[in-house]
């Protein structure tokens, strides 16, 4: 049986050492059919890269968590990046990951 976890958090602004990312919103819902996890960031500066609007939107099926994200960095914002991927365990080969790049704009 799953334990039903719904949380949604904001927050405008997180700083740690020479790493800043501002307007970030998180939600968590186990029990949506169509995510369980959406993630949404407005800008993150790196210091060497700068990334903005990342989304990334999760779900899970049996043992395998599935992941996309789509999002733009450079210095000038050009760069379009979208991923998808996915983390399982299998008990013969242990940990995999994987992932399909869908398309890269520079």
């Amino acid at each position: 049986m799953m334990v039903a976890l719904k949380c949604n958090s904001k927050s405008s602004d997180i700083k740690a050492y020479d790493y800043k990312i501002k307007n970030i919103n998180l939600k968590i819902d186990n029990k949506n059919p169509l995510y369980n996890t959406y993630l949404e960031v407005g800008d993150v500066d790196l210091g060497v890269y700068k990334i903005n609007d990342f989304n990334l939107i999760n779900t899970t099926i049996k043992d395998t968590l599935f992941f996309r994200t789509e999002f733009k960095g450079g210095v000038t914002n050009n760069d379009s990046y979208a991923l998808s991927f996915y983390h399982t365990f299998n008990a013969e080969t242990g940990i995999g990951y994987w992932y399909k790049k869908i398309g890269n704009q520079f």
